[in-house]
């Protein structure tokens, strides 16, 4: 019978702070959004001060092949 053996946390390697996640958000859906800016402020009242990304943000920015 499947059992859980171990729990354990980790925080992702890439920490950025909530300015620069308003502007990567920015800069990744303004082609796509016509209206990103009316969707920005959700970035300021949030209350959230950190973020954390699985990859550096460049990444997300360049094209990358499903495998």
């Amino acid at each position: 019978m499947p059992r859980i053996s171990a729990v354990t946390t980790t925080v992702p390697e890439h920490r950025i702070d909530q300015q620069t996640a308003r502007e990567f958000a920015h800069s990744f859906f303004a082609a796509s959004r016509p209206d990103i800016d009316r969707l920005l402020p959700i970035f300021e009242n949030a209350g959230i001060e950190t973020r954390y990304f699985s990859a550096s943000p460049d990444w997300f920015g360049q094209p990358h092949a499903l495998a």
